[in-house]
């Protein structure tokens, strides 16, 4: 992606209100920590990291404040092996199965009776997984075109029919119809992303705090992000007074409890009694 293509996609961003007031695609929500592969090296066309080894595969970093991570991963389109190579040291892998898809599209790894196991990362040996670079690059480009797509339709105008090439691939099936109908397309292709990244709310508990977050891994944290953009929302957390989903001003601390504007102080002095009368208790019973 040259600067000037980069330029002339951030003025169609900015013209739809998809930017946000500093200027990036970045939006605030309720994440803790995302996984990255200890190890990723290339070989030839693949990426090739450590497996999901329980206790040391995987190493899990706090997610930054605003990493822009969508607009860093759409320029990976036709980036060099390396570039590819040191965004998935940072940021973690896509996780691709042999469906050529990443593996939330099938159940998920869980350590539950009740959960069967779904699709797994493509393996190299007994310790690595690896996936295509091509994939990477084909992932990229068909964000770029959503991006591209759904500016255009919030402005009421249709479509790139180039874009919707980049999504189809094939011209039988780019889209001849109504901005109504490319809205539903889009509507279905992020809620796909979605359904690929697994994301959905989760429990955490770490020490006495439990709490919801949206932990995910690499394609979940980019779906997400493509759903809040395209959407137009300022982003999306989990009340710890209601528990309904609010739109935060900025990034929600994790590990503590965040409240909506109508819960508020009020809901934050009750929790915080309630945790004092709680330790008061456990006070006495070690007295």
């Amino acid at each position: 992606m040259t600067k000037k293509s980069l330029n002339s996609d951030m003025s169609l961003w900015r013209r739809a209100d998809l930017l946000s007031e500093s200027g990036t695609l970045d939006r605030p929500f309720q994440m803790r920590q995302f996984p990255v592969p200890k190890i990723v090296e290339l070989s030839g066309d693949r990426l090739v990291w450590t497996s999901y080894l329980p206790g040391r595969g995987f190493v899990y970093r706090k997610a930054e404040k605003s990493p822009d991570l969508l607009l860093r991963f759409i320029k990976l389109a036709d980036a060099s092996p390396l570039k590819i190579r040191d965004f998935a040291r940072r940021w973690g892998v896509l996780a691709i199965c042999e469906h050529g898809l990443p593996v939330g599209h099938s159940k998920i790894f869980s350590a539950s009776p009740l959960v069967e196991s779904g699709c797994q990362p493509l393996k190299f040996n007994a310790e690595y997984s690896w996936e295509p670079l091509e994939k990477w690059q084909y992932f990229s480009r068909i964000a770029r075109a959503m991006l591209n797509i759904a500016a255009r339709l919030h402005q009421d105008r249709l479509g790139d029919p180039q874009d919707w090439l980049t999504i189809y691939e094939s011209p039988g099936h780019v889209p001849q119809g109504s901005i109504g109908y490319e809205r539903l397309l889009i509507k279905i292709l992020v809620n796909d992303w979605l359904s690929m990244g697994n994301v959905r709310p989760v429990l955490e508990w770490a020490g006495e705090s439990a709490f919801v977050a949206f932990d995910s891994d690499l394609f979940g944290i980019l779906a997400h992000q493509l759903m809040l953009l395209i959407s137009r929302s300022k982003g999306i957390g989990i009340c710890s007074g209601c528990g309904e989903p609010y739109s935060p001003e900025r990034r929600p601390r994790i590990n503590q409890r965040n409240y909506c504007k109508q819960c508020g102080r009020r809901a934050a002095c009750r929790d915080a009694k309630a945790d004092q009368r709680r330790r008061e208790r456990a006070d006495r019973v070690l007295k």
